[in-house]
């Protein structure tokens, strides 16, 4: 008896131990929802590429094939889409990497993001700073009048929206939301949207793009942030739900029929008591078609219990059709950040960072302990698809019993809350301290390689099969191949994109060509 204890005793740690190990090799995926990120900055990207690198833009690349990313929300377009009517440099480059995306990834969707007020404490460097732009008068010109099919909104009328874009002495207010709206109205414009009547037909006088048509967005995604101004909630939720509507009218004077309206949202406890939770939700819900509900808090496996009042209130609305993608941040004092306009001192702190970071281990823990995840074989450091995987078995296991112990919540009622995708905050945070999958070792192991890399006359796999190479335009070259080997000969010297095939996964490979 005394031996079956010590025993028990010996194997009790080592349980525990095993439970908090991350175990080798990659997180097979139990659930299949879409998933996005946010690009911070893509400002940066078209800089990067104006002053003739494609770094920025091949890392972009590479994130979307490593995390299978559907959807891309492109933050800092504020900064490139102007009121000229001839394309910036940054903005010429802006299409190219649209083009290029969608080359690559036919199936992408991106959403163009607006909105945000000056918050010096965040850390951001004009980041955002609508109320600061005055970029001066802006007539939005319908494609349509006409309803799309089904439409079941009745929006602003082309007149009574430039009103709005072109107010008349604003105050700080009303020239921020015109600056929104106007940011909105001009992506509308000069690019359009994934419907052919939705696009203009711009000429070179008149618009930005001498390939008419050619280029669009998918979304409008509204980033207000309006749970931070002081104020009643009530009033600062009308301001916001005055964009939302207008956002709608754009689309739908846009013709834009399949573009959806896309809201990131905190809704907040009311201390008046006059707009509930339920309130909130109820109503942004009805403007919405995709909610990106933020899930911001520094342990992984007690998020739930972070956010339980706020998914209560969105799953006990009623609006049918409203997705609720859950938006997860891996932020950490640390994080390398590409982008000029945050200062990750501020900016990132006190999220999932230290979670998902593979220099941590059982034996080694982050400063912050957090609670055991309660499922075997979950633990520090989390991989994307572990940590979504996660966070839908706690909530189903949550949901069954219908508690949700140490929350606010004693009894958790998700109702019709469900996710329909997963949003990260920034794709440059999926894999913090340069973490991809586990660590680099592991990384050579599970990815196919191309070597030699820098090559001049041949290049050959590690495993895998070549599909294409192609050039930074998007151009797929002829490569003959000979034996195990690619013949490269003919190629002029720079950086090539391969598209390798192995085990079902499609990699992108960076090329150096001597």
């Amino acid at each position: 008896m005394l031996k079956k204890s010590l025993l028990l005793l010996f194997l009790a740690p080592v349980n525990l131990l095993f439970a908090q190990v991350y175990h080798p090799g990659p997180h097979a995926q139990k659930h299949k929802l879409p998933r996005g990120a946010y690009i911070a900055c893509v400002d940066d990207i078209s800089a990067d590429m104006a002053a003739g690198s494609n770094r920025k833009f091949l890392e972009l690349v590479q994130t979307i094939s490593e995390h299978k990313l559907e959807f891309l929300a492109f933050y800092g377009l504020h900064h490139i889409i102007d009121n000229n009517p001839q394309d910036n440099a940054e903005e010429t480059q802006l299409r190219l990497i649209i083009s290029g995306l969608r080359n690559r990834f036919p199936n992408i969707q991106i959403g163009a993001v607006g909105g945000g007020i000056q918050d010096p404490s965040a850390g951001k460097i004009s980041a955002q700073h609508f109320e600061e732009l005055q970029t001066g008068n802006f007539i939005f010109s319908p494609v349509s009048d006409e309803a799309c099919p089904n439409e079941f909104y009745t929006g602003l009328s082309a007149n009574k929206l430039n009103r709005i874009l072109n107010p008349i002495n604003p105050n700080p207010q009303e020239r921020y939301q015109a600056e929104v709206l106007k940011f909105f109205a001009r992506v509308a414009s000069f690019y359009g949207f994934n419907a052919i009547e939705s696009r203009p037909n711009l000429s070179h006088e008149r618009g930005k793009s001498q390939a008419a048509g050619k280029h669009f967005f998918d979304h409008l995604v509204l980033e207000d942030e309006w749970w931070w101004r002081n104020g009643p909630v009530r009033e600062n939720l009308n301001d916001h739900e005055d964009l939302l509507r207008a956002m709608r009218s754009i689309l739908h004077l846009s013709h834009a029929c399949k573009a959806k309206v896309i809201t990131y949202e905190s809704i907040q406890h009311d201390p008046s008591g006059i707009t509930p939770m339920q309130d909130q939700a109820l109503e942004l819900a009805a403007l919405a078609d995709r909610v990106l509900v933020t899930h911001y808090f520094k342990c992984v496996p007690n998020t739930l219990e972070r956010y339980c009042e706020v998914i209560e209130a969105w799953g006990a609305n009623a609006v049918s059709g409203t997705e609720y993608w859950p938006l997860f941040s891996a932020e950490d004092q640390s994080a390398k950040v590409a982008c000029s306009r945050f200062d990750p001192t501020k900016s990132w702190n006190d999220f999932w960072g230290d979670w998902m970071d593979s220099t941590f281990t059982a034996t080694n823990p982050p400063d912050d302990i957090c609670p055991d995840p309660g499922v075997p074989g979950y633990g520090y450091p989390y991989e994307v698809d572990e940590a979504e995987d996660l966070y839908l078995l706690r909530l189903d296991s949550a949901a069954q019993s219908g508690s949700l112990s140490g929350s606010a919540c004693s009894q958790f009622n998700t109702g019709s809350y469900q996710p329909k995708g997963f949003m990260w905050f920034v794709a440059h945070l999926m894999a913090p301290h340069d973490r991809s999958m586990v660590s680099q070792e592991e990384l050579e192991w599970i990815s196919p390689k191309i070597y030699p890399n820098p090559a001049q006359s041949e290049i050959r796999l590690s495993k895998g099969e070549l599909i294409s190479l192609s050039d930074l335009s998007g151009q797929i070259l002829k490569v003959p191949k000979v034996g195990k080997a690619w013949q490269i000969e003919s190629l002029k010297p720079g950086i090539y994109l391969a598209l390798v095939e192995w085990q079902g996964e499609q990699h992108f490979i960076k090329l150096l060509k001597d």
